[in-house]
């Protein structure tokens, strides 16, 4: 059983006539947390999936 987590992610755009501009942070607050382990049972380790740190960007969309 692995322990609950959460996360913030943030979102804005500006929409023009026919530009698009969104700015984005993903996992604003940079918790941590596993989404996933696995267990092979046949070895002695296990293995983890953490989510991702903290993901900042913005993307810029022209239609013509």
């Amino acid at each position: 059983m692995l322990p609950g987590y959460s996360t913030v992610d943030l979102r804005a755009s500006l929409n023009g006539h026919a530009v698009k501009l969104v700015a984005f942070v993903n996992n604003a607050l940079n918790k941590r947390g596993v989404s996933a382990a696995a267990h092979c049972f046949s070895t002695l380790y296990a293995e983890f999936y953490p989510i991702r740190p903290r993901n900042v960007g913005v993307s810029l969309r022209y239609d013509y």
